[in-house]
């Protein structure tokens, strides 16, 4: 329920966010094919794929608190060069920053995000 629960909440975001399928794909870290049949039917289990969601919809409230919630804001921050506060590949949008296969590397590409934005 957690996971169907939070794939639902994604693609409301992802209709907010503008994003494109491929973005979409990317951020999930499936094919467009998986992509399709998730929107029909869920998986079961799949505890990396809630973790990912977890990180995503994370990343939607840190937006939301620093753009006071104006939807087009939104939509500009996650998209903006450099909003990722990524040391280690400075150009990098949110966007491209939490759409790295691994789940490691977008809890770590959060950290840096949200300190960034606690410091601004």
């Amino acid at each position: 329920k957690m996971l169907e629960s939070s794939l639902n909440d994604f693609w409301w975001l992802a209709r907010r966010w503008e994003l494109t399928q491929s973005e979409q794909c990317a951020l999930l870290d499936v094919s467009v094919r998986t992509l399709v049949r998730w929107r029909t039917k869920p998986p079961v289990r799949g505890s990396v794929t809630l973790e990912r969601l977890r990180m995503i919809l994370l990343t939607y409230r840190r937006i939301l608190e620093r753009t006071g919630g104006v939807n087009a804001n939104n939509v500009w921050m996650l998209r903006m060069p450099e909003s990722a506060a990524n040391p280690e590949s400075p150009a990098e949008s949110i966007l491209q920053a939490m759409s790295e296969p691994s789940v490691v590397s977008m809890r770590e590409h959060y950290r840096r995000l949200e300190a960034s934005l606690q410091t601004d």
